[in-house]
Order: C-alpha cells, then structure tokens, then sequence
C-alpha cells in the first residue's frame, strides 16, 4: 500500500484546508512530521485512519473530529489518494457535524458521508457512496482492519509495541489477514466438517441397527428365545436363519388349520342356506292367506265403489253445459250489481235514477256542453300557473331587496378589515427588521457563555488531577531511589562474588593485579529478578507520570487557547453571560416569529382587498337583480286579471247551460270542472252496463235449457242430481285406485298359493333357524380365528425377511463406516491440534503461520542486531504452554548479554520501542516477500523516539535510513528536535491561536 495524497479540511486542529503531498516526501525513503505538542502530528495519522475505516485507532474517538477552529457549520472532510495491489483510489469522508440551521435558530445535524473513486484510463470514476459498500471493498482491497493497521502500518502514539505484547491469539489474528492461509483453514474446516459427519453417519446407522433389532424383539417374542441387544453382531446373521425356518413351520401349519376350517364353515352355510328358503316360502304363502280372507270381508264395500264411479263417469258429460250455466248466471249478477253501483253513484252525484229513456237524454245533453267544459278547464289552468309565476316573482323582488342590505353591510366590514391588516402588517415589518442585529448578539453572546463554561469546567479537571500528578512524582522518586538502591547493592555483590574467585597469584579480571590486599566482602546478594521488578517499577512510575505530565500540558494549552479565543469586551462572569444570551435570545425569537407572522399576514392583507372589491361588485349585481324583479312582478300582475275575467265568464256559461250544475254552489272553478267529467263518465257508464244486462239474462235462459235437455238423456231427473252424482277427477282417481288394489291383491294371493314350493313349504314342519344359525357362525369363528393366526404369522414371517436383510447388510455397513471415522478423527484432530499425537496442540493453520512469524523474526532479527549493536535476538517460541492455550505463536527476546531469554514484557522503554520498530519492519518485510500478500510500502510511527538515548537513537536511524533502497517510506512522527537534522524530508505542522497549518519540506525545499 503506497499513500500519495492526504487533503484535511476542518479537521481536528486544522480550521481550513491542509494538503500533505506523500509523493514528495515518501521519495526519500524517509520523512518526518513534526510540530509543537498539540499541533495535529497525530491528527494526520487519525485523518488516514478515518478516511480508510471511519474511525481513528486508541482511546480516541471519531465523535468530535471536526475543528473546533473552523467557523461553525464548515463542513470537515478528509481526502486520501493511495494505491494498493495495483489500483489506485480516492476515498473522501465527512464525519457527523452540525451546523447552523438556515431559518430560525438552532443546530441541525448533518449525518456522516463518504465518496469511493477508482483511477481508470487517467480519469477518476465514481465507486460508491453508500457506507457497507465502501467498507466492504476497502476492506477487500486492504486486507485488514483498523486493529491490525495500528499495528503495522500505523503505529499510533504510546503503542508501537502493540503486535510485540499482543497474546498469541490476537497475533494470530493479525498474521491471518497479512498472509494467505486459506488453503490451510480449508482444510482444517474440511477435516473438522468430515469427522463430525462420519461420526455421525456411524452414530445414525447404528441407532437404526438398534432400532431394527428392537423390532426383532417385538416381532419375535418367544420365537427367538434371547435378547437381541445382547448378540455380537457377528452372530446376528446365524441367529435370524434359525428364526426365519422355524417360524417358516408355523406359517405351513397354521395355513392346513385354516383350510380344513373353512370347509367345514361352507357345509354349515349350505344346511343355514336351505332352512332360510323354507321359512321365507312358508312365510309368503301364510301372507297370501291372510290377504284372501281380508278381501272376502271387503267384497260389499267395493261393489258400492264401482257404482259410484259408474254415475260419476255419466255425469262428466254434463260437466261442460254446467259450467255454462253456472257463467251465465254469475254474469248476470255481476251486471245487476255493476248497475246498481251506478245509480247511486248518481244519485250522489245530484242526478235522480230515470227510466232508460230519461238517462240516454241526460247523456246527450252533457255530451253537447263537452267543448265548453274544456275551454273552461284550460283557461283554469293557465291561471293557476299565472298565480303561481307572480307569487314567486314577489318572492324575488322580497329576496334581492334583503340581498341588497346584507350585501352593503358587507362591504362595511371589509373595508374595516382592511384597515385593520394594514396596520397589523405595518408593526410586524417594524419588528422584523431587528433580526440581523438580535441574531448577531445572540451569537455572540453564547459563543461567550460556551468558552467560559468550557474553561471553567477545563480549570477543575486540572485541579483536580493536581493530586494525582503529585503523588505519581512521589512514587517515581521512591521507585527511583529504590532502583538506585538496589544497583548499588548489585555492584557490591557482583565485586563480592569477583573476591570470592580470586586467589593469589592469579592476575584480576579488572585491574590485572596479582595481589589482592582488600577482598570486597560477601553481602547480601542481589538477584536479575530483584532489579528487573525494581526497573518495571520504575518504568511504570516514569510512564505513569509522563502520561499526568500530557495530559496536564494538554489541559493548560487548552485552558489558554480557549481564553484567547474569547472576546475581551465580553464578561467572564457565566451569570451575566446567561441572562446576556437569554436576553438576545427573547429578541432574536420575537424577530423572527414577527418574520414569520409577517409572511403569514401578507396574504391576509392581499386578501381583505380582493374581498372588499368583491362586495362592492355584489353590492352592484344585486342592485341590478332587484330592478328586474321589479319589472318582472308588475307584467305579472296584468296577466293574472286577464285570466281571471275569462274565467268568470266561462263559469257563468256553464251553470246556465249543462244539466249537471242545477244544484252547483262551489266556487272553485276545477271542483265544478271535475265534477262534469264525473257526471258524464257515470252517465256513460250506466247505459253500457244497462245493455249488457238484458244480454246476460237471455244468455242464462239458453244455457239452462241446454243443461236440462242433456242431464235428462243421461238418466238423471233434473240438474240437482247431477250436479249431485259429478266427482272431481282427484276424487274418482282415488275411487278407481282402490278397487285397482283390491282386484290385484286377491290375485297375487291366489297365484302365490298355487306355487308348489309355497304348498310344499306350508305342508314341511317349520325349521328350527336360530339353532341352525348358531352352528354356522361358530364355523364361522373358527375360520376368522385359524385365518387370523396364519396371516399373523405370515406377516411376521415377511417382517423378518426384510429386517434381516436389512440387519445384516447395517452390520457391515457399519464395520466399514466406524474404521472410517476413527481413521478421520485421528487426522482432524492432529490437524485441529486437540490430539493425535499433537503434543503442542497447533493447528495446521497455527503451524504454518509459525513458519511465517518465524522468518518475521529472522528478518527483523537482521535490523534489531544494528539497532542495538547486537544485544537482543527475538525468539519464536513454540514451547507448550499451559492450560488449553494453543502453542506455536509466541515471542520472546535473549538477552546475549547475560545468554538468558525472558519475556517482551521485561524490556525497557527504549529497549521495547526498538524491538517493536524492528519487529514491525520485519513483518513488512515478509508481507512483501509472500506471494498475494499485501505490500506494506508505507509505515508511519508516531513518537517513542525520545525514550532512546544517544547511540540507540543513532542506530535506529541507521535502520530507517536503509529502508530506502527498498522501495518502502517510513514516516516518524516525533517533537525530538536531534532528527530534524538527520530527515531532510519533512512535513511541519505548526500551531497557532486560530488553528495549525500544514507544511511539506523537501531537501530541494529552502529551510523553514
């Protein structure tokens, strides 16, 4: 992975846009970025790691990326061109921020954001924008997540021996996603997927085995005479060819018993078979006995019954003159009471009942008065509908006049609206012009408050881990005297056990004397393990100090930045600041909620002067309504008086002219209209139906003497008898159906008595059947039964056919499947490394990455022998460790000095950050050497560089200076003033009360 551009814009402490150009300085092999503490040396490092993964490595946190320098509401953004693995992207991120809400007042939160490009054909082409798909192809492309890049790429401030000290868990982990190790693991997953499915295909065939030589036992029973589950499989096969003959026997035995059953069965159903014909022979010839004898004392009654359908079917052939008569007289009746009903309606009517004479004159003489009735009736009409149209238009001309004063007085609140808005909108454009000014105070004012707030708050922070600090620098005092006190002893014992060698004559290892006047004596002695612990006590005491010691400077340089940034003409007091900031606050709210009410009011002004114009336009259109509805009632008027004349006239007419107004009185014209046309139609009525009762009467005189003449012929003496002798046809139909029946049922008996197994059987003693049946149906239990057991035993048979091909194929079945899983096991779990015969329980995938980790070592065992002039080696341990930890991937340091190893843990400071630097260098090293894997070209450590003295300061550098010919940059990021000498290329990060800037330096470059 090469970087060629970082572009960060308010951005942690850089207000506006700073650009690093990685081309420039990566030339050289070797650069440097430097600034004061606090400048945002760091914050570079978190701006490559937020723009690759959205998020930053260590206790800090992506909340909060955005300068607190820049002005509010600027957009951060950072912006990273790199390449890897042969493509080239550009990756621009924007952290969650919040900006100033552009109406009203308030923040609005702007959620995070990210654009993914990809350099194709010389031009950049959009990738993606959404979060997972950036996050899953960076992914793909780099190789590693955030963890794993602060430990080889970007080693961040206080962490550079994170991968040295990690467990070997963790450095498996890391190793995994810089090397290829997947056909490993696929065949560790493969082997482990393979054991558990053996063993359980074994496990699976062997519950079927029990399952079926449980069925033996079921099925068996007694048969076998033994336990199943007891007999070795070997002897299973022998065991079921025994049962398999003798139940064999059983099915021949049984199957002889049901025959000779079932033959017996059939003779008892033949003898059952000839007894029941007899009894049901006898039976029906009983049945036809008794049927004669009932139809013997029947024989008066059906005689009578075929008189009566004799008369019946003489008088059917008068049914038809009947009928006429009897339609005749109904129509005549119905004609008298027809023309009753007319008389009195008459009568009711005013006109007296006539003679027929009298009543034709009578309807000719309304007949002439019909022309004179009609004009009288159409002229009555039209004066209803002229009485009707100047009613309404009364009605109008009431309406609009009352239209025309609420209309006016509308018009008057209009016009008082109006005025009334106008003003309105006047105030509110006077308030709302305040809102830039009470806007600007407010802001102002609350920037004040949160500065003071944020002071004041950083202040008793720092007060309060005051005690802290000074009791951390008691204890790195004591610690400090304890390691020198116990040196000194060491020296003393070391001088002591020197003494203890030296006899005389023999020359000093030191001086090179022969003569030893004063041996140093044997004290108390002091052991590697007694100043070791002293050391790490004071290592954590040192540590723990200069971790107080920043974070105190960090809160005094916070503490003065934020008291610069604040307005001298403000007040320091956060009371007065309050009620400053609630005060702009209550005038920047009325400013604006008066801006908003003017908006709201505007259309409420337009809109009371449409209103008004639009009464003053109905006021008009009323005023010309009433006019015409004024106009309109007065051509009405003249109209209705005509009508009414004519009416009059016409009315006189009538009453002395037509006969049916002798007796008229009313003075509504359509009352004596409708009492005419009554008249007349009842008039009419009475002389048709008059007409038609003389011909009904002659029609019923000659149908009574066609019906008498022919109910003579037939024998009947007059009409009453016949009409008496006449049957309906349901009636004689029931008649005829019963003598049918009688005549059929004496001769079915008849016919059934001349049978000659009916004679036979009645003349046989009666069979005795229950008994018969008794017999029968025991043959018949014995067959079901002897039928039952043989089938039984048949089925079993055939069960066992199939359970033993079955058992005996499962058996060796399950000897080769149970050879093969064990075989399977043995390999996954040596593979797996929880057993065969894998004493340091390593999986394949562990070993193989030991093999990786230890030509880490041995290549960064090649840069540690120049750093530290040859006194440390690294060491891949795989020595079993204790408890079910895996072995294989652990590290430790021999000191070659004293030939012991020890754990990473021991070392110093300076010790630990140049191991690390050399570990780290060396897994870049064998990252580029394995084949796929990931070309680390770009290293960046941030500090630790003051933790080593003179010489090993000389020799890192060294190092760092030989990875040029490698193709590969380091960039050290470190405040030691000795290696801004050494690095010619340099990027300088400079802090400023208004936010750091970004500068790049090259060897070409004028100094700065």
């Amino acid at each position: 992975m090469r970087l060629h551009s970082l572009e960060v814009r308010a951005f942690g402490p850089f207000p506006a846009t700073a650009r690093v150009d990685f081309d420039d300085v990566c030339s050289a092999g070797l650069f440097l970025i430097h600034g004061a503490t606090g400048s945002g040396k760091t914050s570079l490092l978190d701006a490559i790691c937020f723009a690759l993964f959205a998020d930053v490595p260590g206790a800090r946190t992506k909340r909060g990326l955005g300068s607190h320098h820049a002005v509010e509401g600027t957009r951060p953004a950072v912006i990273l061109d790199f390449s890897v693995g042969g493509r080239r992207f550009r990756v621009e991120r924007t952290p969650e921020f919040e900006r100033p809400k552009r109406r009203g007042t308030g923040l609005l939160r702007v959620p995070a954001s990210v654009t993914l490009e990809e350099r194709s054909d010389g031009a950049w082409m959009p990738v993606s924008t959404r979060h997972d798909e950036v996050a899953h192809l960076l992914d793909d492309v780099l190789g590693m997540g955030l963890a794993q890049f602060a430990k080889v790429v970007v080693l961040p401030q206080g962490d550079v021996s994170a991968f040295l000290r990690s467990s070997p868990e963790d450095r498996r982990v890391l190793l995994e996603r810089l090397f290829d190790i997947s056909t490993f693991t696929d065949v560790e997953t493969w082997l482990a997927g393979e054991r558990k499915r053996t063993a359980a295909l074994a496990d699976e065939l062997e519950t079927r085995l029990t399952h079926d030589l449980t069925r033996l036992d079921d099925l068996l029973g007694d048969t076998a005479a033994l336990d199943w589950q007891d007999v070795a499989h070997s002897e299973v096969p022998a065991a079921l060819n025994s049962c398999a003959a003798a139940l064999n026997a059983e099915v021949t035995a049984l199957l002889t018993e049901a025959d000779d059953a079932d033959r017996l069965s059939e003779r008892a159903g033949a003898t059952l078979a000839q007894a029941r014909a007899t009894a049901a022979a006898r039976a029906r010839g009983e049945a036809a006995q008794r049927s004669l004898d009932l139809a013997a004392t029947r024989r008066d009654e059906i005689e009578s019954l075929r008189e009566r359908v004799r008369a019946a079917r003489s008088a059917e052939a008068l049914v038809g003159h009947l009928d006429a008569l009897d339609a005749a007289t109904a129509e005549e009746a119905g004609c008298g009471a027809a023309l009753t009903e007319l008389w009195t309606r008459l009568g009711g009517l005013g006109i007296e009942p006539r003679d027929p004479t009298g009543l034709a004159a009578l309807a000719t003489r309304l007949d002439a008065t019909e022309p004179l009735i009609t004009e009288m009736s159409h002229a009555t009409a039209q004066l209803i509908r002229t009485q009707d149209i100047l009613m309404d238009t009364q009605g109008e001309a009431t309406a609009a006049e009352a239209a025309v004063v609420v209309i006016a007085e509308r018009v008057t609140k209009a016009a008082a609206v109006l005025a009334q808005r106008t003003e309105q909108v006047t105030h509110l454009r006077e308030v709302a012009a305040g809102q830039d000014a009470a806007g600007h105070d407010h802001a102002r004012a609350r920037r004040a408050l949160d500065l003071v707030t944020s002071i004041a708050s950083l202040v008793e922070t720092r007060d309060a881990a005051r005690p802290r600090l000074i009791a951390a620098q008691r204890d790195l005092l004591d610690a400090q005297d304890a390691l020198v006190a116990i040196r000194a002893r060491q020296l003393d014992g070391m001088a002591a056990a020197l003494a203890g060698e030296l006899t005389d004559g023999d020359p000093c290892p030191v001086c090179g004397s022969e003569e030893h006047p004063a041996l140093a004596a044997m004290s108390d002695l002091v052991t590697t393990e007694q100043v070791d612990d002293a050391q790490q006590h004071h290592r954590v005491a040192t540590e723990v100090v200069e971790q107080l010691l920043a974070q105190d400077t960090a809160l005094a340089s916070r503490i003065d930045t934020l008291t610069e940034q604040h307005d001298p003409a403000m007040s320091t007091d956060v009371a007065v600041l309050a009620r400053s900031v609630e005060a702009a606050d209550t005038r920047l709210r009325e400013a604006v909620t008066a801006g908003r009410q003017l908006e709201a009011a505007a259309p409420g002004l337009d809109a009371a002067h449409a209103a008004l114009a639009a009464a003053r336009e109905d006021l008009a259109a009323a005023e010309s309504r009433l006019s015409a509805a004024r106009a309109t009632l007065g051509l009405a008027s003249d109209a209705h008086a005509e009508l009414a004349d004519q009416v009059s006239r016409l009315r006189q007419q009538h009453q002395s002219e037509c006969p049916c107004a002798g007796d008229d009185t009313s003075t509504d014209d359509l009352t004596t209209v409708r009492v005419h046309r009554q008249v007349a139609t009842a008039v009419g009525a009475a002389v048709e139906t008059q007409n038609r009762c003389a011909e009904a009467d002659s029609r019923r005189l000659a149908a009574q003497d066609s019906a008498l003449c022919a109910a003579l012929e037939r024998g009947f003496a007059d009409l009453a008898e016949a009409r008496a002798a006449h049957l309906a046809p349901t009636d004689l139909d029931t008649l005829r159906s019963a003598i049918a029946d009688h005549d059929q049922a004496v001769a079915v008996a008849e016919a059934t008595l001349a049978e000659e197994s009916i004679a036979a059987a009645l003349a046989a003693p009666v069979p005795d059947l229950t008994t018969i049946e008794s017999v029968h149906a025991a043959a018949r239990v014995r067959v079901r039964e002897a039928q039952a057991a043989h089938t039984r035993a048949e089925e079993r048979f055939r069960s066992l056919e199939l359970i033993r091909g079955s058992v005996i194929t499962q058996i060796v079945e399950l000897g080769g499947l149970r050879a093969r899983a064990a075989a399977v096991k043995e390999l996954a779990d040596a593979v797996g490394g929880t057993g065969g015969g894998n004493e340091l329980r390593m999986r394949l995938s562990s070993f193989v990455l030991a093999a990786r980790l230890e030509k880490v070592v041995a290549l960064a065992n090649e840069r540690l022998h120049t750093m530290d002039s040859g006194r440390y080696l690294l060491e891949h341990s795989d020595a079993k460790v204790a408890g079910n930890a895996r072995s294989g991937l652990d590290l430790r340091v021999l000191d070659q000095w004293t030939g012991r190893s020890r754990e990473t843990a021991s070392l110093s400071g300076g010790e630990s950050f140049m191991v690390s630097l050399a570990l780290a260098l060396g897994l870049a090293d064998a990252v580029r050497e394995e084949t796929g894997g990931l070309d680390l070209g770009t290293l960046f450590i941030d500090e630790g560089f003051g933790s080593l003295d003179e010489d090993s300061l000389e020799h890192v550098m060294d190092v760092l200076d030989g990875l040029r010919e490698g193709g590969r940059a380091v960039g050290v990021v470190s405040h030691v003033h000795d290696l801004r000498s050494r690095i010619t290329h340099q990027v300088m990060v400079e802090k400023q009360t208004t936010g750091s800037t970004v500068h790049v330096r090259t060897a070409a470059s004028p100094a700065a």
